[in-house]
């Protein structure tokens, strides 16, 4: 029954599998709570088990003998280092010291092989022109420039690139790297350890792909040690359509005025797919907030319930000001801002507050209703966090919740995947996640039910459903599974929790279909 299981066909295609010209660790700010805790300069986990351990060589942190091997380690920085003498703790830019490394690996590429370096690497895009426009990408780059002369200072040999090289691939590597973000190793069922893993790569192709935010393709990096790329189409593809994908598939779920923001101050770029140039965001009113002037709102009928909300006039300029649907009453957008912000730091108020799990979700549920009665279209992308946080924080022990809060989950769960459906269709992480909480939910509430006075069909009927769920989430994790542990050494290996969970319930769910 397992093997029939773990046999189920994945409808995706993979369109690319690759390993990176160059990878690192980076930092992650949903992480923060670390603090100064290194990071591995070879598997690129937090070191928090033994934050002192270091390359026997080098003498910066390493986690262990075998990451001491690993290739993008030994054979790039560490001889540097060890001949420069220079320590984690010595460079100036002590913020920017995982950044350094990235770029330092990249800039080796020059004299190691430079037939990538001239035929992959510096055909990348760099939007340098509108960088070095921005006092903070220019102070950035002073910063790395100075950990770089802290690390050549005592070495022989001049470094093998310029100072225009190090300012060419900063660029690159904000337009064209992907960061991952991974809890790893010792997964069994429920339960995995934190083991936080923070990377970022350059890839020779997958690094060229088009961004949309409403992709067709999804990307997953592998574990270390050769953290490889997989580029999977999640919808059919039509011959001739473009291949696409979110760079930061997190923020497929924000509005598309808080993209715009992220893309250009990160990837200097205004993104001009079909849903940015599309005020209704494809008619999920993602942005969308209650007009204070319209009086209309509450009274309308379903038809006319996307009335009276303020959407931009222009949704690709940050700065347009916002007009209501139905009265026409326009403001500017530092007033949407301002709502929203209060909104914000509410839900950040709460979050850290260490509330129990029923105190907070208590709180967050008051937060949903009191902003969706008076300020937030009902699919607007604060309460789709507020929800995933509901569900999130519940998820854990769905087990113990009782009839009004199973009630509650389900309608969170079911408000996520109504806008999941639209903005990231099909093989996607985030709707995976959400249809295997619910497939746990109903079949909690149908091991209360009296199956054994069913019949075949009934039982059927009941089931269906629920294994349609954990089928199209096992789908997702099993891939992600694979890709994760694929060529990877054995004492890397892991299992992906969802995987572990999806099995067993999947197995039950059988019995009865």
């Amino acid at each position: 029954m397992l093997a029939q299981i773990y046999s189920l066909k994945i409808d995706t295609k993979i369109v690319i599998q690759e390993r990176p010209l160059a990878c690192s660790p980076a930092d992650d700010p949903n992480y923060d709570d670390l603090g100064e805790i290194p990071m591995c300069l070879g598997c690129c986990a937090r070191m928090s088990g033994n934050p002192k351990a270091k390359c026997l060589k080098c003498e910066w942190p390493i986690c262990s003998a075998e990451c001491e091997q690993i290739e993008h380690h030994a054979g790039n920085e560490c001889s540097i280092f060890e001949q420069s003498q220079v320590r984690f703790t010595d460079l100036p830019a002590k913020s920017l010291i995982d950044e350094t490394i990235f770029i330092l690996r990249l800039c080796l590429l020059k004299s190691k092989k430079p037939s990538v370096w001239n035929d992959i690497l510096m055909k990348f895009e760099d939007h340098n022109s509108v960088r070095q426009t921005k006092k903070i990408c220019v102070e950035k780059d002073r910063k790395v420039l100075e950990n770089l002369k802290a690390i050549y200072d005592k070495v022989d040999d001049e470094p093998p690139f310029e100072t225009e090289d190090v300012i060419k691939i900063s660029g690159i590597i904000n337009v064209n790297a992907f960061s991952s973000t991974k809890l790893e190793d010792e997964c069994s069922s429920r339960r995995m350890k934190r083991r936080v893993t923070i990377t970022q790569c350059v890839f020779p192709t997958a690094s060229l792909l088009a961004h949309c935010c409403v992709p067709n393709a999804c990307w997953t990096v592998s574990g270390s040690p050769n953290f490889e790329m997989t580029i999977r189409t999640t919808v059919k593809i039509p011959k001739g359509e473009m291949i696409a994908i979110a760079y930061a598939p997190r923020e497929v779920f924000v509005a598309t005025l808080q993209r715009l923001v992220s893309t250009e101050d990160i990837a200097h770029f205004i993104c001009h797919c079909h849903r940015c140039l599309d005020a209704t965001e494809l008619n999920t009113f993602l942005g969308a907030i209650k007009c204070s002037r319209c009086k209309h709102c509450a009274l309308l009928e379903d038809s006319e319930s996307d009335k009276g909300y303020l959407l931009p006039k222009n949704p690709i300029n940050p700065e347009s000001e916002w007009q209501c649907l139905r009265c026409e009453n326009v403001i500017p957008v530092q007033k949407v801002v301002k709502r929203l912000v209060k909104i914000e730091k509410d839900f950040e108020s709460i979050k850290a507050m260490g509330l129990s799990r029923d105190e907070e979700a208590d709180e967050m549920e008051y937060l949903y209703k009191r902003s969706l009665d008076e300020h937030l279209h009902r699919n607007h992308y604060l309460l789709q966090e507020i929800s995933l946080r509901i569900v999130n924080r519940q998820a854990s022990c769905i087990y113990n919740l009782d009839a009004e809060e199973i009630e509650r989950f389900v309608y969170h769960c079911k408000s996520i995947l109504k806008v999941s459906d639209v903005l990231c269709p099909g093989f996607c992480r985030h709707r995976a996640l959400i249809q295997f909480y619910m497939s746990q939910v109903m079949m909690i509430e149908v091991r209360k039910r009296p199956i054994a006075a069913l019949n075949n069909e009934e039982v059927f009927k009941i089931f269906q459903p629920i294994y349609k769920l954990q089928k199209e989430a096992f789908t997702y994790f099993r891939s992600e599974d694979e890709n994760d542990n694929r060529n990877r050494p054995t004492y890397l290996k892991g299992c992906n929790q969802y995987v572990a969970c999806l099995m067993e319930e999947m197995k039950e769910t059988m019995q009865h279909i």
